[in-house]
């Protein structure tokens, strides 16, 4: 366990000490709560990107472009690097 030291607002702390009081719980385990919360709520930016219609939305006309992406990679950098491949002195350029 390791301990965290944070600075609050007058606003903030007045609203941690009127929760805690309210509740019963130490600052500790609302802050520890509300964190949770925050991790739960929040998705993952695949997640994010599918929800609003960003994953498929454009067609480059390539049918095994997402099973291949890695081998496609490879193949236009080897292809775009003057230097040779494997070198580290080179900028690709991949359309």
């Amino acid at each position: 366990m390791r301990t965290l030291s944070l600075r609050l607002d007058d606003q903030t702390d007045a609203l941690l000490r009127a929760y805690c009081a309210r509740t019963g719980v130490s600052q500790t385990e609302a802050v520890k709560s509300g964190i949770a919360a925050l991790v739960a709520t929040t998705s993952p930016p695949a997640q994010i990107a599918e929800a609003l219609g960003l994953v498929g939305c454009f067609d480059s006309g390539i049918g095994d472009l997402g099973r291949n992406h890695a081998q496609r990679l490879r193949d236009s950098a080897s292809t775009a690097c003057p230097a040779g491949k494997g070198s580290t002195t080179c900028w690709a350029t991949f359309e």
